[in-house]
Formats: structure tokens, C-alpha cells, sequence
């Protein structure tokens, strides 16, 4: 079984309503910002502390808008 995330569609309102988000990634470490943009093999996030960090796709288990 696969398990889909978010649509592109989705993912693109994420970003231009500045939604808050959550990631988690397969190493257990959480992060939570605005998703300033994306693309096919990663997101760059701007986190709560105003630090902003690039997260790889393939290192995520999970994410979505909170």
C-alpha cells in the first residue's frame, strides 16, 4: 500500500496562504513552519524560530498543513 500526501494543487495553496505545517521525517525529528516553496524532489520550510531549512522528500514519513 502506498501513501499519498498532499495534490501539487494542495501543496501550492500551502505556499501561497503561508499555511502552518508539519513535517516528520524518517528519523523521527519533527519541524513545523510555512512552506515557502517545493518542487519535485523537495520542500523549503521557514520554521517557527524563523530559520529556514530544505527537507528531502525521500527523508519524510509525513506531512501536512496543521
Amino acid at each position: 500500500m502506498e501513501l499519498k500526501g498532499p495534490s501539487e494543487a494542495e501543496v501550492k495553496k500551502f505556499i501561497k496562504f503561508e499555511a502552518r505545517m508539519e513535517f516528520i521525517t524518517v528519523a523521527g525529528h519533527h519541524f513545523r513552519g510555512t512552506l515557502l516553496w517545493a518542487d519535485h524532489s523537495a520542500f523549503h520550510v521557514k520554521l517557527e524560530n524563523e530559520k529556514t531549512i530544505t527537507l528531502l522528500k525521500t527523508a519524510l514519513v509525513y506531512y501536512a498543513a496543521i
